[in-house]
């Protein structure tokens, strides 16, 4: 059986040549346990935003509330498409901390674009989840 990093590396490489759809497909019903391969392969491609931004929605996808510390790092980042995928990773996951973890953020994004598209998110969030 291959290992997770082979595995993550054979769905980067179909998403790579235009098979982005089954690339997708295959890493979401594996499962969250590449979670962890994912993050290293996200980090090892730091230069390609798109495929950084395709990774963090296969994260968003598995709801994994351990991931959600890794989703509010990169949420942080000033690169739209890396920036509103995490973001919607986190709504995703559609927890308290994961609102937490956005209103956390949101205290430090400076960019006026970026702060009304988080705050209106989180209008959504807050009213999804209801009261506390």
């Amino acid at each position: 059986m291959a290992s997770h990093e082979q595995t993550v590396n054979d769905c980067l490489e179909l998403y790579r040549s235009g098979r982005e759809g089954d690339a997708f497909q295959r890493l979401v019903d594996l499962g969250p346990q590449l979670a962890d391969s994912l993050i290293t392969a996200c980090e090892e491609n730091h230069g390609d935003e798109d495929l950084q931004a395709f990774i963090l929605t296969v994260i968003g996808e598995y709801r994994d509330p351990s991931k959600l510390c890794y989703l509010r790092h990169l949420l942080r980042r000033q690169e739209v498409v890396i920036w509103k995928a995490s973001l919607d990773g986190l709504v995703k996951a559609g927890t308290r901390e994961a609102l937490d973890d956005i209103e956390f953020v949101l205290d430090s994004v400076e960019d006026s674009g970026k702060r009304a598209w988080i705050e209106e998110v989180l209008i959504g969030m807050k009213e999804s989840l209801g009261p506390e």
